[in-house]
């Protein structure tokens, strides 16, 4: 009888951490929907003229943070939002050794907050329009660090420059730059630290 008793108590023990994992597991994934959604509609797509393309982020109404690279010899600059508006933007500054750029449009949007804060091994989501897709969330971990950028495993391609990198908070700890296929596809971002600094030169 004891025997029984004894069984019966390790399954009802297991079924209550089964379902404690569970409930956590729920909740963590509720927090990465939440900043997900949250940077998925503050970021555009760069668009122009030319059949190349990029991404963005808002960081105030009217203000979209991009890579340089991305709207370097463009002519005529789009951005489109999540929710399918399309307006003209112009450029305002730009640093091409740092590689950032500050475009004003005529649509507006939630501005991203950003943050100079984060620490290597914590989860990361990198957001934008890789190759032939538009508005893609990927999700990783922070691998490193180098001079003004995180490294980052988040999976991101041609088209993702200039998207955000959020942590799970929905703070942009980076602005997704490159990929380094020499060492795993490791991405690259200018950290937000730098970003900051950029905003406040933009808007002196």
């Amino acid at each position: 009888m004891r025997k029984y008793v004894l069984v019966a108590l390790v399954i009802c023990g297991l079924t209550t951490a089964l379902q404690a994992d569970e409930s956590e597991l729920y909740v963590v994934d509720a927090v990465t929907i939440k900043a997900a959604d949250l940077a998925i509609q503050s970021t555009v797509k760069i668009t122009s003229n030319l059949l190349a393309h990029g991404s963005g982020f808002f960081v105030s109404d009217n203000e979209v943070i991009t890579n340089h690279h991305v709207i370097e010899n463009m002519v005529r600059i789009t951005v489109r939002t999540y929710d399918h508006r399309t307006c003209a933007a112009s450029l305002v500054y730009q640093d091409d050794k740092l590689d950032l750029a500050l475009l004003s449009t005529d649509c507006s949007g939630k501005p991203l907050v950003l943050d100079s804060i984060y620490s290597i091994g914590q989860k990361v989501l990198a957001v934008g329009n890789p190759d032939i897709y538009d508005f893609v969330v990927t999700q990783g971990i922070v691998s490193g660090e180098g001079w003004q950028h995180i490294l980052f495993d988040a999976p991101i391609t041609q088209g993702s420059s200039g998207g955000p990198l959020v942590n799970i908070e929905g703070r942009v700890i980076g602005v997704n730059t490159r990929v380094d296929s020499k060492i795993g596809f490791i991405g690259y971002a200018i950290t937000g630290k730098e970003t900051i600094r950029f905003l406040e030169r933009a808007r002196r």
